[in-house]
């Protein structure tokens, strides 16, 4: 496991933006996207895992990547507001 120390908010920030790129190309024909998931995640041996891997972001990143709410306050992880 590998730990990052400093630049986590910068990483963490460029993943988000990735989230969000990978949203709004959603809407483009499918010949006018560019592959940007695999910069966000990864699958090894049938385990997904984000590229930026803190275990408390998990949930959060799970609901954006999915394009679902995410409520921070919500005792549940899996709640939305």
């Amino acid at each position: 496991m590998s730990y990052i120390i400093d630049g986590q908010q910068r990483l963490t920030t460029l993943t988000l933006f990735l989230v969000y790129l990978n949203h709004r190309q959603r809407k483009l024909p499918e010949e006018g996207r560019v592959a940007i998931s695999h910069l966000i995640l990864s699958t090894k041996f049938g385990k997904k895992s984000y590229n930026i891997d803190v275990p408390e972001r998990a949930p959060c990143l799970d609901a954006l990547y999915s394009g679902k709410s995410y409520n921070p306050t919500a005792k549940d992880p899996e709640a939305v507001s």
